[in-house]
């Protein structure tokens, strides 16, 4: 039997332009981990450690960002139902990256979201033939964007 090779997914988008939908819409298989904006939660600083961070996420090595991974763990059980049963029956495995990086390991589809980022940084990755990244740029109709800002009382420019 053949082992099933990880999709790694980088979904590119901004701010209000249905990237949740599109996220869960791309991970709605069995077996997806989702890593929903790393760089909100932190700053790696120049482009060359936003580069090696990400690629440290879609290989899930948690372990090397440990600063990082206790802030995505106390928001990550609304999108992972495994880690939210986990969690609830044993907490102190919760805290323990390496569980999330042996689901993140065994998973099938690994889709990393990244908001507001130069697009530029996702070229590397299209180069990069061992990880063998799907780039998804997510762009909404700008009228959209700003009337859903508007309506929701958000400011307009990030």
């Amino acid at each position: 039997m053949q082992a099933i090779q990880t999709r790694h997914v980088l979904l590119w988008t901004q701010r209000r332009s249905g990237s949740r939908l599109s996220m869960h819409l791309l991970t709605a298989l069995p077996k997806s981990f989702i890593m929903g904006e790393p760089l909100s939660d932190y700053k790696p600083g120049n482009v060359l450690n936003i580069i090696n961070f990400l690629r440290d996420i879609l290989n899930c090595r948690f372990s090397l960002h440990l600063e990082y991974f206790k802030k995505w763990i106390g928001r990550t059980q609304q999108e992972h139902s495994e880690i939210t049963n986990i969690c609830n029956n044993e907490a102190s495995l919760c805290t323990d990256p390496e569980l999330s990086e042996a689901m993140c390991v065994a998973s099938q589809i690994n889709l990393v979201k990244v908001v507001g980022e130069e697009l530029g940084i996702a070229e590397h990755f299209l180069h990069d033939t061992q990880l063998n990244v799907r780039l998804v740029h997510l762009v909404r109709d700008p009228r959209a964007l700003l009337a859903s800002r508007l309506k929701t009382g958000k400011d307009f420019w990030p």
